[in-house]
């Protein structure tokens, strides 16, 4: 894909070059004019004023509508999260930052369906899904997976430190409007810290359990209490793990910023970023364990229990070993302009480089039954998921070994993103009460470029590491269980991903009706480019260059807030969201899948009561979901054009038939012996290279086959398989599965879902002294639609897999004409029993938050002491659904009823302790922070509470 250079982006970086030249010519006919009031600092519209900020409370935001604006006058929900905030309860990065936010999940087990489960370190035995990701910028927000963390605006996919963390704006639902792709749930978008009017230099060092220790530094230079020039610099380093054996991350960031104003009415910003981080252990802590489950098909452990180690606890113990890591090295620089052109007419342009490279080593593998090393094979026992699982109950396992394989990565990410709007303020009818009204007109530019390359490198195919499981000592890279050394590791493949986004936008947002009625609105056209080049290192023939063609979207966004009083307000929300189909997805037809779009309606009520001491924000709201990509293994993709219509339809049968010796124990196969032997009469079921086939295109052989599925579909069990599809003399439908089988792609339906409930954020501060944050979130999750399979032509195959009689595939338990409207035509499919199982995700419907703060007075006994106490509340969690995420099987019990599993509710608590005073004549600070303060270790889902923890720390002020 060549990058789309055109006639927008350059205008778009004429005006990061010409605006100080505008407005140096500005200034020299200002400068002609001196007078006092040329001291006075004119706030551009684009900058957040905090003036009025104290604590936790906030009153302005930019990132509702890219306008310094009133929170309270936004027609969306916006928590603004405090320095301040961000401070006393100890938080150390973004993630830790948001854990007060009830509705945004940092930690997800089950992600509907997206196909999150095998994706990060561990693979399907990791405890945690799309969460877990390596960028730590992935969160849930109202039941939706996003990576929309935002840097002032531009899309940042890689670690923050609190260090250089100056507010946090969260806003809830989908914001395609003012940054375009990739956000359904919401955004969170953090604010830089920038330099201070005065000189301030801060110093922290601290010290805590699981090995923590960290320094910081906050360094700002006034240079005299100069209006034209400022710097700033952040930075800490850090050490520590977590409740678990061996992991631990080693970081480093530094964060300058020089903000200069040349003239009266331009600022500009240069911002630079650096950071490293290397964590070591980061691969599963025990493996599923199913010994009837091939190596390849690791979606079918998702319904597994863990392997339990004698005398080790699961909870803590890591068998993956010491040499499973992350090393991540991450960069940004920001170039940004902001320029006053006229009375009332402003522009910001920023152009954003950032780079990320992250290497890994990752182990991953199955238990596997009588292959390997005699002496790596062992008798080991297998715990249930939970007591509730109906079709996993666990127990002991022989004769079995672990076989592995090593994973070693490089992947880099360069990101270029360039912004620019122009904003124009005008009033109306101004002496008028009622009449007047106050405009403002933004046109937007957004243009973003991602090249992101991957390196992959495994065992070699065909090759594989043994151990036996019931050996506990840690896996290690380099020698297998016996003490031999690992099989040889070589290049897989190299992909290149390179997307293109260009986003054009205008939006109105005026106050009218004395300043009562608010309206934010304007529409969206984003345009998108994407390619996928792959070389294959082992078999150049599966090597590939897919350019998806060039697609565009329009989006929009209409809010309104209507003030009842100058203290509660009331609003409404219609938005969108847009994920464009970046990968490349196909269906199967062929047809690349269409963007995947949200929409969204709100209303809520917004109040700032008793001169600011209650305010928030209260709202419900629904998001429906279109375009999900759902994938199926069994369902039909007949563009593959596997299967060839002029010959006769033939099945392999070896082992599934009722010929003694092959299926003896099928009693559905025992039951159509009389029909087996009409078929061998009559040539139907004959023998070739030593194995049984069946022409299912004979009247004879399409008997048998039926009286097979009648019998299953009767309840007499498994037949064996009939879909070996690499099988040279085998011609059947099945060839064309949505399965990625013989190098072919994997297809997706496509599917809708919706949330729906409402949540709130409300901030106590009765004296200036107390403070409490307190938010909660109710959210239901269903799903709507699962998808439509395209018409196979071949309907003469009507044993094809997707017409399969069983419980979890196929009919999935349900009769021919119920689960097809036409059984002769696939694309019929009804969904049948996979509408109305669960939510497809571990969202929980309700979840609580606060979190509050006491100051005694300066002149008690007390004075310099804060307290401080919060907590979290979750209900029961979905963490495994009906429905598989790696393949979209039906999980079912013994009487064919869908399973999923629920955690128990959770309760969490944390307290604070700080203490202010003067030492050696310098401001000073000691805090404690202790985390899950009753110290609960219990098991919740696939992972388990990390119990108790603590940090301390001291700071300066000089």
């Amino acid at each position: 894909m060549n990058y789309p250079w055109n006639p927008r982006h350059v205008l778009a970086t004429a005006s990061l070059l010409l605006a100080p030249v505008l407005s140096a010519q500005q200034t020299d006919t200002s400068d002609a004019l001196d007078t006092e009031d040329s001291d006075v600092i004119e706030l551009s519209p684009f900058t957040v004023d905090t003036t009025q900020d104290k604590g936790y409370r906030a009153t302005n935001s930019v990132t509702g509508s890219r306008l310094n604006t009133l929170i309270k006058d936004i027609p969306m929900p916006i928590e603004v999260i405090t320095e301040q905030f961000v401070k006393d309860t100890g938080s150390t990065d973004l993630r830790e930052s948001l854990r007060y936010s009830a509705g945004i999940i940092l930690e997800s087990q089950n992600d509907a369906g997206q196909g999150n489960t095998f994706v990060n370190e561990g693979g399907v035995h990791n405890n945690e899904g799309a969460t877990a990701a390596k960028t730590q910028t992935t969160v849930k927000m109202r039941g939706f997976i996003t990576d929309s963390v935002l840097r002032d605006g531009f899309r940042r996919q890689h670690a923050t430190d609190s260090a250089n963390i100056g507010r946090i704006e969260v806003v809830r639902g989908p914001a395609a409007l003012l940054y375009g792709i990739g956000n359904f749930g919401g955004i969170v978008n953090y604010m830089p810290k920038r330099p201070l009017d005065e000189d301030r230099h801060e110093v922290s060092v601290g010290t805590g359990t699981h090995g923590y220790r960290r320094a910081a530094f906050d360094t700002n230079y006034s240079f005299n209490g100069s209006d034209k020039l400022g710097f700033r610099m952040t930075g800490a380093v850090q050490t520590g793990g977590d409740y678990t054996e061996i992991k631990n991350a080693d970081k480093f960031f530094v964060a300058p910023v020089v903000v200069y104003k040349p003239w009266e009415n331009t600022t500009l910003t240069f911002d630079l970023e650096y950071g490293e981080e290397d964590i070591s252990g980061t691969g599963f802590q025990s493996v599923r364990a199913r010994a009837d489950v091939p190596a390849d098909q690791q979606d079918r452990l998702e319904r597994a229990g863990f392997l339990d180690f004698a005398g080790k606890d699961r909870r803590t113990f890591r068998w993956s070993g010491p040499d499973t890591r992350v090393d991540a090295k991450a960069s940004n620089i920001l170039f940004k302009i902001d320029q006053k052109l006229a009375e009332n007419l402003y522009l910001v342009a920023g152009y954003n480089k950032s780079f990320s490279r992250f290497s890994g080593l990752d182990v991953g593998g199955a238990l596997q039954v009588g292959v390997g090393p005699e002496s790596q094979r062992g008798t080991v026992n297998v715990l249930a998921l939970s007591p509730d699982d109906l079709a996993f109950q666990g127990g002991s396992l022989s004769n079995v070994t672990f076989q592995y394989q090593w994973t070693n990565y490089r992947e880099t990410t360069d990101r270029d993103q360039l912004r620019a709007e122009l904003t124009y303020n005008f009033d109306t009818l101004e002496d008028s009460k009622w009449l007047s009204m106050n405009h403002n007109i933004l046109a937007g530019y957004s243009d973003e470029y991602s090249d992101k390359k991957r390196r992959f490198i495994q065992t070699l195919p065909g090759t594989n590491n043994y151990r036996n499981p019931a050996n506990s000592s840690y896996i290690r890279y380099g020698t297998q269980g016996d003490g031999s050394p690992d099989a040889g590791m070589g290049l897989i493949n190299n992909t290149r991903n390179e997307a293109w986004n260009e986003g054009l936008y205008a939006v109105y947002q005026g106050t009218w009706l004395d300043d009562r009625l608010t309206i934010v609105g304007g529409v969206r056209r984003d345009s998108n480019d994407n390619s996928v080049g792959t070389i294959d290192a082992i078999n150049a023939a599966n090597s590939s260059q897919i350019d998806r063609d060039k697609q565009s979207k329009n989006t929009s966004q209409i809010g309104v807030s209507y003030q009842l009083n100058r203290n509660i307000s009331i609003f409404a929300l219609e938005a969108e969201g847009l994920v464009p189909n970046f990968d490349g997805l196909q269906d199967g037809n062929g047809v690349p899948i269409d963007a995947t779009i949200a929409k969204s309606e709100e209303y809520g009520v917004k109040i700032d009561l008793f001169n600011g001491k209650l305010s928030g924000t209260v709202s419900a709201f629904n998001i429906k979901r279109t375009g999900t990509p759902y994938f199926y293994w069994w369902s039909p993709a007949p563009a593959k054009g596997q299967f060839d219509a002029s010959k006769p339809i033939t099945y392999l049968v070896q082992g599934a038939n009722p010929e003694p010796g092959n299926a003896d124990w099928s009693v559905a196969q025992q039951n159509a012996v009389t029909e087996w032997n009409a078929a061998k009469t009559a040539g139907a079921a004959y023998q070739q290279d030593g194995k049984w086939y069946v022409n299912a295109s004979t009247s004879a052989g399409a008997a048998y086959m039926d009286k097979v599925y009648a019998n299953v579909a009767a309840g007499q069990g498994w037949p064996g398989w009939y879909f070996d599809i690499d099988d040279p003399n085998v011609n059947i439908a099945t060839m064309d599965r949505a399965a990625p089988d013989r190098g072919t792609y994997q297809a997706y339906n496509s599917g809708d879902d919706e949330s729906k409930g409402y949540d709130f954020q409300l901030l106590w501060s009765p004296t200036e002294r107390f403070q409490m944050l307190f938010t909660y979130s109710h959210l239901e999750r269903r799903t709507l639609n699962v998808g439509k399979f395209p018409r196979h032509p071949a309907s003469e195959d009507r044993w094809a897999n997707w017409f399969f009689p069983d419980g979890s595939w196929g009919l999935s338990g349900f009769p021919l004409n119920e689960a097809y409207s036409d059984p002769t035509d696939s694309s019929t499919w009804q969904g049948a029993g996979y509408l109305g199982i669960g939510s497809d995700d571990d969202t929980p419907e309700d979840a609580a938050a606060f979190w509050a703060t006491y100051k005694f007075a300066e002149d008690g006994v007390w004075a310099g002491l804060t307290f401080g106490i919060g907590g979290q509340y979750e209900s029961e969690r979905e963490f495994v659904s009906a429905r598989t995420d790696g393949s979209g099987q039906l999980q079912v019990d013994a009487n064919g009823n869908p399973i999923a599993l629920y955690t128990d509710p959770r309760i969490n608590i944390d307290a604070m302790v700080s203490y202010n005073f003067d030492f050696m004549e310098r401001e000073s600070r000691v805090q404690l922070n202790v985390n899950n303060l009753f110290d609960d270790r219990d098991q919740y889902g696939l992972g388990f509470a990390g119990g108790i923890s603590a940090r301390l720390e001291f700071g300066m002020v000089f």
